[in-house]
């Protein structure tokens, strides 16, 4: 497993495909100090998650806390959204649109470049490996009357050389001794982030 590479800090400028309410967003010549103004729901919280998973690159952790600042990992949050994200998929809240699972064939992308991190929902099949044990094998998107038991969803984050999966077939939780086992070397996030409840 590659160990992630941290994208280049300060941002001259920053794009944004498929995350939450942002089908493409550019802001070009971004300054040492930006000031984001705006109404109400039109996405700057948004904005500032976008920065935050990339300047974490794609931290399964920040994944995480991005959704419980919204109180998206709650399960009421989740029987709501239950005809559209099953049980445990909310993290598939920050892809542009809230689509059903089924329904996910664009990656989120942030950065420019070379630098850009991207989180994608690709589907695997386990298969039996002699020498290794059993191992996921990437099978191209399913229709949507074509997914099966044995298909294992996975978001995929990748930036540069660095490529990491979850799995999405079990529980997706902040322990961080299980996000280890498979997270490994995970950078420190270089950003603090101050949402709207404040410090």
């Amino acid at each position: 497993m590659a160990r992630a590479s941290s994208p280049t800090l300060p941002l001259e400028d920053l794009e944004i495909r498929q995350f939450r309410c942002f089908e493409y967003l550019r802001i070009e010549r971004l300054g040492r100090v930006n000031l984001i103004v705006g109404k109400n729901n039109t996405g700057k919280s948004s904005l500032l998650e976008a920065l935050r998973l990339y300047a974490s690159v794609g931290s399964t952790g920040v994944l995480w806390d991005i959704l419980a600042a919204r109180d998206e990992d709650k399960q009421g949050y989740i029987e709501k959204l239950k005809d559209k994200i099953p049980d445990v998929l909310a993290l598939l809240s920050l892809f542009h649109g809230r689509k059903r699972l089924s329904e996910i064939n664009s990656p989120v992308e942030i950065g420019t470049g070379q630098d850009k991190l991207a989180i994608t929902l690709e589907w695997f099949r386990e298969v039996a490996d002699e020498r290794e044990g059993p191992r996921l094998q990437r099978v191209g998107q399913p229709a949507p009357g074509e997914i099966t038991p044995d298909l294992v969803p996975a978001i995929v984050i990748s930036l540069g050389s660095m490529r990491r999966r979850l799995r999405l077939d079990r529980e997706f939780r902040r322990d961080r001794a299980w996000l280890g086992a498979e997270f490994s070397g995970e950078p420190a996030e270089r950003c603090v982030y101050v949402g709207a409840n404040g410090l």
